[in-house]
């Protein structure tokens, strides 16, 4: 017989504890008194009467109130009321093994009064239909998000495996559906991945090979439970997987000004779907740097440029975002080879003068 003291578990539910895996005590969105059995850098366990329990996962303690790490925020015996958001039947891993339950619990029992504000505030800023229209953007690559429309839910490290292979790490944001057209989930928000290669148009002299250095430069740009104060951009939308983000302002731009501009000097960030050409002007960032090869720069929905090694490819810094020309294009494959030239946007305006005084000469 285990018995207990703590003054709120004594003085909530007693006439209808949750004692067992029952509907009759498991109604979803029930709110119950229970306490914390184990907590860790993934979420916190509460345990209810009779060692009923379920789990509070990291993402939603950063997603719902803003918890950097649950280490800090939480003791193992604290006294909690948690709110039953599901409750699964799982069966065991083992041959035979039976079924048992999994519940998944919120920490937010309450809206408070501060989110009432933003939501308040929110409502009034999106208030007509055509406010409505431009704040909320397509599920596509090319999108363009508002400043603090991303909120930080967790970092996850870069992964150096023995074979030599680097895997940068990654923040899983999380975006109010509201936000976004062409949704197909019921949920209220989407999760993407933002790479941690994608925070800056340039890390300069900050990497080395391989960019360790990442981790600490995230650390520094970004907070668990917190807001980024910047415009993003979808870079991709993988079929089946989470929406990538990018936070390199050079890129935004770009395809903010390509609905402006459309004569031949014009700078695009192109996608599988574009109608590329000898001669147009790109801008992607180094994705990939092959000694082999040279440097490959990618686009909106994984699109893919190489800079070959006898043109200088490998003189560019990972991760670094670039202009380019294309020199070279074979649309017959899938997806379509592409040959890049480094240049800048000085080169682009002197040939763009040449040719208008070219044009001008002609005419007189």
């Amino acid at each position: 017989c285990i018995l207990t003291a703590k003054k709120t578990l004594l003085t909530t539910d007693i006439e209808n504890p949750i004692v067992e895996y029952t509907p009759l005590c498991l109604e979803i969105g029930r709110v119950a008194a229970g306490f914390l059995s184990k907590v860790d850098e993934w979420g916190v366990t509460v345990t209810f009467y009779n060692n009923v329990h379920g789990r509070v996962p990291a993402r939603r303690l950063a997603a719902e109130l803003g918890v950097e790490d649950p280490r800090m925020n939480y003791n193992i015996g604290d006294a909690v009321a948690a709110r039953l958001l599901d409750c699964f039947k799982r069966r065991h891993k083992e041959e035979n093994g039976g079924y048992y339950y999994q519940l998944e619990l919120s920490l937010k029992t309450v809206l408070d009064t501060a989110e009432k504000s933003v939501e308040a505030q929110e409502t009034v800023n999106s208030s007509s239909v055509g406010e409505k229209d431009l704040s909320a953007v397509p599920l596509a690559a090319g999108s363009i998000l508002m400043s603090k429309r991303m909120k930080v839910l967790q970092l996850v490290n870069s992964l150096h495996r023995s074979d030599g292979t680097f895997l940068p790490g990654y923040a899983v944001v999380s975006i109010k559906s509201k936000f976004l057209t062409g949704v197909t989930s019921n949920s209220d928000s989407v999760e993407c991945k933002l790479s941690f290669d994608q925070l800056m148009d340039s890390y300069g002299d900050e990497l080395s090979c391989p960019p360790v250095e990442l981790d600490s430069v995230a650390q520094k740009e970004l907070k668990v439970g917190k807001r980024i104060d910047k415009e993003g951009l979808i870079l991709s939308v993988p079929n089946g997987g989470e929406p990538i983000i990018s936070l390199r302002s050079s890129l935004i731009d770009t395809i903010r000004n390509e609905a402006s501009s459309s004569d031949d000097f014009s700078i695009v960030c192109p996608s599988p779907s574009s109608n590329l050409f000898m001669g147009a002007y790109v801008r992607g960032y180094v994705a990939r740097k092959d000694e082999r090869f040279g440097s490959f720069v990618r686009f909106l929905n994984g699109l893919t440029g190489l800079i070959p090694k006898l043109k200088k490819g490998l003189d560019e810094s990972l991760y670094e975002t670039i202009l380019c020309k294309v020199t070279a294009l074979d649309i017959t494959s899938s997806p379509p080879k592409i040959l890049l030239k480094k240049v800048s946007e000085s080169d682009i305006s002197k040939k763009k003068r040449k040719i208008e005084s070219r044009n001008k000469g002609s005419v007189s």
